[in-house]
C-alpha cells in the first residue's frame, strides 16, 4: 500500500478538529468552574446545608462528548487519506490527461496531436535509460518515431532545479516535456528506476509497458 503525505488541505481539517476538541475541553472546565464558583456562593461559612450534588458537571455526558469526537476525528482522518489515494491510474482506453507542459528551454511545449508513442520517467535512474538512447540517436528522432519523452521533475528542489538540472537538460538534443506541478501527472503508472511506456491511437491509450531495459524501451520506439 503506498501512503501518500498529506495534502495542505488534510493538514488543515485536521488541525481544525484538534482545535475544536481544545475548545470542547475549555468550555468542559470553564462549566466546572462555574458549577464551583456557584455552590461557593450558595454555601456561606458555617452553614448546615450540603452542596446538591445534581449541580456537579455529568462526568457520562462528558465521556460521550469524548467518545464522540474521538469518532468523528478517526472518521475525518480516514476519509481524508482515502481521498489522497483516488487518484485513478491511466490504463488502456483512457485518454492522455490534458496538462500543460513546458520544456527544458521553458517554453510551452503541447503534445502533437500525431503522437502515437510516450515515455514517462520520474526519476534519475529512469533517466539513465533513456538518455544514452535519445543520445546515440540525435535530434528529431523522437519527432520520427511520432513519439514524446515526459518527465516528472515536480519533487526535485526548485534550486537544483534552476542551477543544476535544466542547464543539462538545455544540452540535449532532444525536448523534454516537463512536469513541476505537484498532482499534475500522478495518474501516469510508473515505477521507480524504470520507463512508463504508453502506446496511443488518436490519443487513447492502447497498451501500457514499464521496463528499465534499455533494449526493450529502444524496441518500443522502434515499433518491435
Amino acid at each position: 500500500m503506498i501512503v501518500h503525505p498529506l495534502s495542505s488541505k488534510a493538514f488543515k481539517s485536521i488541525r481544525s478538529a484538534l482545535d475544536h476538541n481544545k475548545t470542547m475541553k475549555s468550555f468542559q472546565n470553564k462549566n466546572l468552574d462555574f458549577h464551583q464558583i456557584n455552590l461557593t456562593k450558595t454555601f456561606t461559612k458555617g452553614s448546615n446545608m450540603k452542596p446538591n450534588t445534581h449541580c456537579q458537571p455529568d462526568k457520562n455526558n462528558t465521556k460521550r462528548l469524548g467518545s464522540l469526537f474521538l469518532t468523528t476525528f478517526a472518521f475525518l482522518t480516514l476519509s481524508l487519506f482515502a481521498e489522497e489515494l483516488t487518484t485513478p491510474t491511466l490504463k488502456v482506453g483512457d485518454s492522455l490527461p490534458e496538462i500543460n507542459y513546458t520544456n527544458q528551454w521553458e517554453e510551452p511545449s503541447p503534445i502533437p496531436s500525431t503522437t502515437n508513442k510516450v515515455l514517462f520517467i520520474s526519476d534519475m535512474d529512469a533517466s539513465k535509460i533513456i538518455h544514452p538512447i535519445l543520445e546515440k540517436e540525435g535530434k528529431g528522432y523522437l519527432e520520427s518515431k511520432q513519439a514524446v519523452l515526459i518527465s516528472d521533475i515536480h519533487r526535485m528542489p526548485s534550486l537544483i532545479t534552476k542551477f543544476v538540472a535544466l542547464p543539462k537538460m538545455k544540452s540535449y538534443p532532444y525536448t523534454l516535456r516537463l512536469v513541476r506541478e505537484e498532482k499534475m501527472a500522478d495518474s501516469f503508472p510508473r515505477t521507480k528506476g524504470s520507463v512508463t511506456m504508453i502506446q496511443l491511437k488518436e490519443r487513447k491509450i492502447t497498451k501500457i509497458e514499464i521496463s528499465n531495459s534499455e533494449a526493450e524501451v529502444k524496441g518500443f520506439l522502434e515499433g518491435k
